[in-house]
């Protein structure tokens, strides 16, 4: 799993509620696609990279063997 940014750590800490029920959210949407792992993997990869998010980028380097 890779590490929250800053600003996901700022909203989790000042908000726990929301980002408990983001995180529900996000496992149900995971969960619910027709979508298998590796290629949720590289969608997220291509998110952080066309956000910008350095940190996010680098937090998918694992493998996807």
């Amino acid at each position: 799993m890779p590490k929250p940014s800053v600003s996901a750590d700022r909203i989790r800490n000042s908000h726990p509620r929301v980002w408990e029920h983001f995180t529900a959210l996000a496992n149900a949407c995971h969960e619910a696609g027709p979508l298998d792992e590796k290629t949720r993997r590289l969608v997220k990869l291509g998110l952080a990279i066309a956000a910008g998010t350095e940190g996010g980028t680098h937090s998918w380097g694992e493998p996807l063997g």
